[in-house]
C-alpha cells in the first residue's frame, strides 16, 4: 500500500444492489450465485425426472468489478485485471462494494503486471 492511500477508506461493507440501481462506474461482486441441476434421473437414460435449483457462493465472490454496460438481465464489468466479463442477473445476485476497494484492488493488479 502506498503512503498516499488512506486505510481507512479500504475499510468499508458491501451491500446487495438490485438490477434497478446498477449504473455504469460501480464497484460491485457477485455475492451469490442460483445453480441448477438434475435432482434425480431415470435409469436407462430414461430422462430427468426432476430439477432442483440451489443458492451458494460464487467462485469469483468478492473479486470487485467494475460496471461498464447494463442491458438487463446482463451486465458488462471488467475485473481488477481489465479483462472482461458478463455477468447475469438471472443467477447471480451483485453486491455494492465501495469505489475504495475496487480502485484498491485495480491498483494492486498494475502493481503484480509490472513486477512480471
Amino acid at each position: 500500500m502506498t503512503k498516499k492511500t488512506d486505510k481507512k477508506k479500504l475499510v468499508g461493507v458491501s451491500r446487495l444492489i438490485g438490477p434497478e440501481d446498477l449504473k455504469v462506474g460501480l464497484w460491485v461482486t457477485v455475492a451469490e450465485q442460483t445453480y441448477m441441476g438434475p435432482a434425480d434421473e431415470q435409469p436407462h437414460g430414461g430422462g430427468v425426472i426432476d430439477t432442483v435449483t440451489w443458492t451458494g457462493a460464487h467462485c469469483r465472490t468478492g473479486e470487485p468489478f467494475e460496471v461498464r454496460a447494463v442491458a438487463l438481465p446482463f451486465v458488462y464489468a471488467t475485473d481488477a485485471d481489465g479483462d472482461v466479463t458478463t455477468l447475469d442477473l438471472r443467477r447471480q445476485r451483485l453486491a455494492r462494494l465501495p469505489k475504495a476497494y475496487g480502485v484498491e484492488a485495480r491498483r494492486i493488479a498494475k502493481e503484480r503486471k509490472t513486477r512480471s
